[in-house]
C-alpha cells in the first residue's frame, strides 16, 4: 500500500511539472497595488552587459498582469533591431489568474516587420511584435528577450514607473561592465545604486518595489518629476569608429569625425553657389539666398542604415539626388556656405514637444535631429534644413528654446536656440460685428497669429481651401453660422505670422427676449479650462515657453437702430505672478467696443502657488462669459 501511495504521489508531481509550475497568481499581488489600476507590472527586469567597445547585450524580462480589456496593450512586447543589432531570443508565456500556464508564444504569434516610417526612403530598422491575449480577466503575460548589439554607442535608460494606470511590483536593472570601460550614470529620484566588483568587471544594480502611478498633476515639469537612471558609456565603438563621451567636447569630436570626407561638392556645384550670391551684398542675405536654393532644390527623405543613422551622406550625393535626411541636408547646406566663405556648424538637437534636456555635466546621446547654425559678427542664424516652407532663422517649437550640441572643429559646445517671448509670440484680433434686431450678426474678423501662436495654421496654410474651411468650421465655437469668405496667408520671416480673415453670417448670434438683446462679446477666445483641485500638490508649478504670450481681442459691435446698452460689466483687471488679464467695454452712441487682453509669464513657481493659478483660470473662465444687455428705446 505504501509503495502505491508513494508511486501515486510521484505521478501527481510528475503531472504538475508537465502541466507547468504555478507562476504569478493574482492572489499574490499586494492589495494596495490593485486600487484604481488597469494592470500590475509584476516584474520589469533588464540585465545589460558590456562585453567590449563593439559588443553589448541586453536581457529583458517583462511580466504584467492584465486586469481588464483597457490594459490589453500591455500584453504586447515590442523590440526593434537593425543591421547593428539582432534579437537572439524571444519567448513568451500566458498564465490565467491562478498562475496556471495556458499558452506559450509560438513563431506564428510574432510579427516581424519593417520599422520604416512614412518619411523614410530606406532604413534597416525592423521590429518584432509579440502578443499574447486572453478572453478571461485577469491574466498574466511573461516575455523574455535577449538583444545583441554590435556597438556600445547606446546604453538603455531605466524608468521604474512609466505607464499610466499601472502599478509596479518590482522593477530593476543590472549593468555589468569591464573596469576599463567605466559606466557613467545619473540618478534622478531613485534609490542609489548597489555596486559590486568581480575581478576585472563592475556590476551596478538599481531596484524599486511596490510603486503606484499617481494621477499626473497639471503644470508639472516631467523632466524633473520623473524617476529614472540615465546610463552612458565613457569610451565606445560603433561600426569600426571609436569615440569618447566623457565630455561634450569629446563627443562633438566624434560627431565631427563622422563627417570627415562628406564636404565634397564638385567644382560645378561650387560655381553654382558662387553665382547665386555674387551680387548679394551682405552675409546674412547670402545665407538667405543659399537657404532658398536648398529649399527649391531638395526634399527631406530619411535614410537610416547602420552608422548612417549618425553619419551624414556626402554633400555631393545630396547635390546629385536632390534629397537627404536631416543630417545630409544640414551637411549639404554647410558645404554650400563654406564654398562661399561662410562658416557654419553642424548641430545636434532633441527635437519635438518634449525634448530630452542636455545635462551639462552628463554627456549622453539624447538627440534625434540635426540642424545648422551660422555665427555672424553681430548675429546668429539658425537653419532648419529639412523644411521647404520655413523662413530662414525660425526654429518654432520643434527645435526652439532648448540647449543643443554645436559641433565645432575644436569639439562639441552647448549653445541655445532662440526662445519666442511675448513681444513676438502673440495673437491680435480685430473684429467688427453688425447686429440687427432679430439677433442676426455679420462678423468680419482680421487676426494675426505670430510665431508659436501660429499653431496648426502653420501647416494648414499649405492645404487646399476646402481643407482649411473644414478646419475653421471645427474650430469656431458659434452655434449656427456660415463662413462666406476667408483667407489665410503666412508671412515668412525670422518671426513669421499668419494673417487670417473671416467673413461670417450667424443668424442666431444674439438671444432676443422681448425688447432686449443679450450677447456674449467674446466671440473667438473664450477660455474654459480650469485645472482640477489638488489636495496635496507634490511638484512645483511649471509653465513652459508656450506660456510667454499676449493675446488681444478688440471687437466692435454696431447695434441695431433704436437700441442702447442697458447693462455692461465694469472694467476688470487681474494681475499676479503668472500673468495679467484685463477686460473693458466702451460705449459710444450705437457702438460697443469690447477689449480683452491676456498675457502669461513662463517659469517655475512654488508648489503652494498652484491654487493661485487655478483661481486665475477660474476668474478668466467666468469673465470670458461676460454678457451685455441691450434694450429697444421705443
Amino acid at each position: 500500500m505504501k509503495r502505491y501511495i508513494i508511486g501515486f504521489i510521484g505521478i501527481v508531481l510528475h503531472f504538475q511539472v508537465l502541466a507547468g509550475e504555478i507562476k504569478y497568481p493574482v492572489s499574490q499581488i499586494p492589495e494596495a497595488l490593485l486600487e484604481d489600476v488597469e494592470a500590475v507590472v509584476r516584474l520589469d527586469e533588464s540585465i545589460f552587459t558590456v562585453h567590449s567597445k563593439e559588443k553589448t547585450t541586453n536581457k529583458i524580462k517583462w511580466v504584467c498582469t492584465i486586469l481588464s480589456s483597457k490594459a490589453d496593450k500591455y500584453a504586447k512586447f515590442v523590440q526593434w533591431y537593425d543591421d547593428l543589432s539582432k534579437i537572439t531570443s524571444l519567448k513568451g508565456f500566458l498564465y490565467d489568474k491562478n498562475g496556471k500556464l495556458i499558452k506559450k508564444l509560438k513563431s506564428g504569434d510574432i510579427i516581424d516587420q519593417s520599422y520604416i516610417s512614412g518619411i523614410s526612403l530606406f532604413e534597416d530598422n525592423r521590429v518584432k511584435i509579440a502578443k499574447l491575449t486572453h478572453a478571461s480577466y485577469p491574466y498574466t503575460v511573461e516575455f523574455e528577450c535577449e538583444v545583441q548589439f554590435d556597438h556600445s554607442f547606446f546604453y538603455p535608460s531605466w524608468t521604474p514607473l512609466s505607464y499610466e494606470k499601472t502599478a509596479v511590483e518590482k522593477s530593476s536593472i543590472k549593468v555589468d561592465v569591464p573596469t576599463d570601460l567605466p559606466l557613467r550614470f545619473q540618478e534622478i529620484n531613485v534609490s542609489p545604486a548597489k555596486i559590486t566588483e568581480e575581478g576585472e568587471r563592475k556590476v551596478y544594480s538599481w531596484e524599486e518595489k511596490n510603486l503606484i502611478m499617481t494621477k499626473g498633476q497639471a503644470f508639472t515639469n516631467k523632466k524633473i518629476a520623473t524617476s529614472k537612471v540615465l546610463l552612458a558609456p565613457s569610451k565606445f565603438g560603433i561600426d569600426g569608429v571609436e569615440g569618447d563621451m566623457t565630455t561634450w567636447k569629446n563627443y562633438g569630436k566624434f560627431i565631427d569625425q563622422l563627417s570627415e570626407g562628406t564636404i565634397d561638392l564638385s567644382p560645378s556645384a561650387i560655381n553654382k553657389v558662387k553665382d547665386l550670391i555674387k551680387d548679394v551684398p551682405t552675409k546674412k542675405a547670402q545665407i538667405a539666398k543659399v537657404y532658398e536654393y536648398l529649399q527649391e532644390k531638395t526634399r527631406y527623405v530619411s535614410i537610416q542604415v547602420g552608422i548612417g543613422g549618425w553619419k551624414p551622406f556626402p554633400a555631393s550625393m545630396v547635390d546629385e539626388k536632390g534629397y537627404g535626411d536631416c543630417k545630409a541636408l544640414s551637411n549639404y547646406t554647410k558645404a554650400m556656405l563654406e564654398a562661399v566663405g561662410i562658416n557654419a556648424f553642424y548641430t545636434l538637437v532633441s527635437a519635438g514637444d518634449e525634448p530630452r534636456p542636455i545635462l551639462k555635466d552628463f554627456p549622453v546621446n539624447n538627440f534625434n535631429h540635426a540642424i545648422l547654425v551660422v555665427p555672424l559678427e553681430k548675429d546668429t542664424v539658425w537653419l532648419e534644413c529639412t523644411s521647404q516652407t520655413q523662413a530662414m532663422g525660425y526654429m518654432g517649437d520643434f527645435t526652439g528654446n532648448r540647449d543643443v550640441l554645436v559641433v565645432t572643429p575644436e569639439g562639441g559646445e552647448i549653445w541655445r536656440t532662440p526662445a519666442y517671448k511675448k513681444d513676438v509670440n502673440y495673437t491680435k484680433r480685430n473684429v467688427k460685428v453688425s447686429l440687427d434686431e432679430k439677433g442676426n450678426a455679420k462678423i468680419n474678423s482680421n487676426t494675426i497669429f505670430s510665431t508659436l501662436q501660429e499653431g496648426s495654421r502653420a501647416f494648414l496654410v499649405n492645404n487646399s481651401k476646402e481643407e482649411q474651411k473644414k478646419w475653421l468650421y471645427e474650430q469656431i465655437e458659434l452655434s449656427d453660422f456660415t463662413i462666406n469668405n476667408f483667407s489665410m496667408k503666412r508671412h515668412k520671416s525670422e518671426f513669421p505670422y499668419i494673417e487670417e480673415k473671416l467673413e461670417i453670417d450667424d443668424p442666431s448670434f444674439a438671444r432676443v427676449s422681448g425688447k432686449r438683446i443679450f450677447i456674449e462679446p467674446n466671440i473667438f477666445s473664450k477660455w474654459d479650462y480650469i485645472p482640477r483641485k489638488v489636495e496635496e500638490r507634490k511638484n512645483d508649478v511649471y509653465l513652459d515657453n508656450s506660456y510667454d504670450f499676449i493675446d488681444t481681442d478688440t471687437i466692435e459691435f454696431e447695434l441695431p437702430e433704436n437700441y442702447h446698452v442697458e447693462y455692461k460689466p465694469d472694467p476688470v483687471s487681474l494681475e499676479n505672478q503668472f500673468g495679467k488679464y484685463s477686460m473693458t467695454i466702451e460705449v459710444e452712441h450705437n457702438k460697443v467696443k469690447y477689449i480683452r487682453k491676456w498675457e502669461m509669464n513662463p517659469g517655475t513657481y512654488p508648489k503652494d502657488s498652484y491654487e493661485e493659478l487655478r483661481n486665475f483660470y477660474k476668474e478668466i473662465t467666468k469673465l470670458d462669459k461676460t454678457k451685455i444687455v441691450m434694450v429697444n428705446n421705443t
